[in-house]
This record gives C-alpha cells, structure tokens and sequence, in this order.
C-alpha cells in the first residue's frame, strides 16, 4: 500500500488521482518552509505506522510537492480542470483526426462550445479525434457536444488512451470488464458529461464514434490533472486508482414479471399493443405486442412509471429502445417517491438541479444510469426529454432487495 492510499484510508476515503505540485495555490507558505519527508515500511497499513523528518527550507517549488486527490467525486461537479481544449490553451498541433470532410472541419475545430466543429468523412465507425500532450496528464472526465451549424452529432462512442501513440488502451466498464460505451450528445449543442470512475493516465487520448445523428460532428473538453512527471504518472498508472463505483444492484422485476402489469402506467399509449406494460426490458414483439411502451404524442412530456409495491432502496435504471425499430428515448429524466405526491428528480437534492441523462442510441443496446448513492422509493418515473422518431421504451428498475 503507498503512500497515497494510506493519506486517503486515514481520513475514511479511497484515493482518485495523486498529483504533481500543489492542488491548490502554495503561495501563502512561509518562507522559510518546512519540507517533510514521510518513510513508510513495506508492510504499512496505515499511515500512522510511517514516521517523517523536517526540515527547514526555502521555498518549496510545484515540482517538489505532490497531492493527493481522495473520493468521494463530487456527483455535482466535475473532478479536474479543463485542460485546454476549449479555450485554446492547447494548441492546433495537439488534435489530429481519422478524417475530415474538409479542411474547415478537422479536429482542430472539435473545442467544446466552437463555432464549427470535427466532421469526419466518411461517418463510420473506425473513425477517431485525437488529443494530444507534452507530457502525461491524469484525464477524469469528458464532455461532448455535436455540431452547432448542422443538425448532426455523435450519440455513442468509446475513449482510449496511449503513453506513445502505438500501444493503445480501451477504457473498460468498471463492472463488465467490457469496452465502456458512452452515450453521447441527444441534439447540437447540450452538453452530455461523463465522470470516469477509474481516471485514465496518458499523453494520448482518443473518442472512438460508434453511432452518430446525420455525420459524426463532434465538438469536446477533457478534464483532469496535470502535467505529471514521469514518477507520478507511473504510480497513477500502475495502481490504478479510482473511486469505488455506485452500487449496482440487482433488478427489481420489470423483466422478468414480478412487477404486475397493473403496476406499470404512463401518460399515454400510441395505440392497443404499446401499453406501459409492454416496456419491460428485453421484451420482444410478438403478434399485438409492440415488445415496448410507445406513448401516442411526439412530445417531450411523455412518462412511464413502475410502482414496486413497497419502498425499496433504488439505485438506477436501465434502457433500451423498441426492438426491430429505430425508436428509443435518447435523453430523459428520473423521478421518486415514497407516497405517489411528493417527488424529488435524480440529483435534485444533491446539485439543485434536475438532471438529464443521456439515453439510448439505438434499440437494443442497455444503458445504465446509477444514482450516486441508492435512494429510498416506492415509485419510479422515467420523463422523456428527446427521443428517435417516437417516444418508446423498454427499462428495469435496479436496485437492492431487501
């Protein structure tokens, strides 16, 4: 166990990243410092078994302080700074790309919140928008954006990473092992960020597209720490620091009918064969069965909703779209409650704000979304925001029985 975790373990945490220089400005520090240096045995399991030593200096640099970044990430903001894509403080040179469409769209163009963007040519999915840096950074965190001219953005994609720009690394699902696909932006301009529970360690970094809305038209911020010298980068990258991930619970029988056809309402359906009940997840079609929940409007004020018979702590959902369709909600929000009248929105009491996920990108494909930490519900409520030519569903409730 290192130093790092055994700072963080003291203090009740797990450790997130470990950093080179000062976290936060050091220029208060008297002058003459004291520098501490702290020896722990090989076989320390917590911090009070390691001794230190000090001495009186001048002032201390960044390069000779290290920092120590411990979780919980708050759900609320995002864990890093930008590092520099958006306001130019990374130059043109950093970005390379697969393709473009033209010159006027290469990567150099895909800065969050520019006024064009990334268009690649042509819109599959072996297509790539690299960033790079002098030296390794600590990446938390991205943001996504599509196109602002056009009406085209990407709705799915995967992230990897290289220290030489040879060897390259997929970032994997914390639970699955499996690639991680993120869901991606659901119209031209909102922003869709993802907190990564394991940071990545890197000097390259590159979105891999995999489903797009019209061309792939991508626009992006990285976050994270940085620069790391080589030692701190290794650390980092050796003990693979990260937050432990939300509890993923199990589900509470959507699928596989424990929850009552009666139990499962919404705010319409588009005709005999689409009602609530038929949104259970990996539901298929069959002869008058729509093998999902497809509501009558193409409105953003549709809802599906599960009463799960007692309170039961939730801790998210999963999605799909309408199988053998292209209809599925690709962004929505969720409500809770104990009673049927008082209702709290996800990250409503954390953030003070409603939170809108990202959601499906195709129609068979799960999308998870997890609560920072579970909540006590009876009622769930999914309210869709955007949608793929109808408002269709399919969804589990996931949670822990008790």
């Amino acid at each position: 166990m290192n130093l790092s975790q055994l700072a963080c373990q003291y203090l009740g945490f797990e450790v997130y990243a470990t950093l080179s220089g000062p976290l936060y400005n050091s220029s208060s520090v008297d002058t003459p410092a004291q520098a501490e240096s702290v020896i722990c045995p090989a076989n320390a399991t917590n911090i009070t078994d390691c001794w230190y030593s000090e001495t009186k200096v001048g002032r201390t640099t960044e390069r000779e302080c290290v920092s120590i970044v411990c979780c919980p990430v708050n759900p609320c903001n995002i864990s890093g700074q930008p590092l520099g894509l958006e306001s130019g403080a990374l130059p043109d040179s950093a970005f390379s790309e697969s393709s473009c469409i033209s010159a006027s769209f290469c990567s150099r163009f895909g800065r969050l919140n520019s006024e064009t963007a990334w268009i690649a040519n042509p819109s599959d999915q072996y297509q790539w928008m690299q960033v790079q840096f002098e030296s390794s950074y600590i990446v938390t965190a991205i943001t996504t954006q599509g196109g602002k001219l056009f009406g085209k953005w990407v709705t799915s994609y995967t992230l990897s990473s290289s220290f030489d720009n040879v060897a390259w690394t997929d970032y994997l699902n914390v639970y699955t092992g499996s690639i991680e696909i993120f869901p991606g932006n659901y119209d031209r301009d909102s922003h869709v960020t993802h907190t990564l529970a394991r940071p990545v360690v890197g000097r390259f970094f590159r979105i891999h597209p995999k489903t797009n809305e019209g061309d792939i038209s991508l626009r992006m911020e990285l976050y994270g720490y940085g620069p790391l010298t080589d030692a701190i980068a290794s650390l980092n990258f050796e003990a693979k620091f990260g937050c432990n991930p939300p509890v993923l619970g199990e589900g509470l029988g959507v699928e596989d009918g424990r929850i009552p056809d009666s139990s499962l309402t919404s705010s319409s359906i588009w005709s005999s064969g689409h009602e609530a009940y038929r949104g259970r997840l990996n539901a298929v079609v069959v002869s008058g069965n729509a093998g999902a929940w497809v509501a009558a409007a193409a409105a953003n004020n549709e809802w599906i909703k599960v009463d799960l018979g007692e309170d039961t702590l939730v801790t998210g959902v999963i999605t799909q779209g309408r199988p053998i369709s292209d209809q599925w909600a690709t962004s929505f929000r969720i409500s809770y409650s104990r009673d049927n009248i008082n209702w709290t929105f996800a990250l409503e009491k954390h953030c003070g704000v409603q939170k809108t996920y990202a959601g499906n990108f195709d129609a068979d494909t799960h999308v998870t979304i997890l609560f920072p930490e579970p909540v006590a519900a009876r009622y769930v409520t999914l309210h869709l925001v955007t949608f793929a030519r109808r408002a269709a569903v399919r969804f589990e409730v996931l949670g822990i029985n008790t």
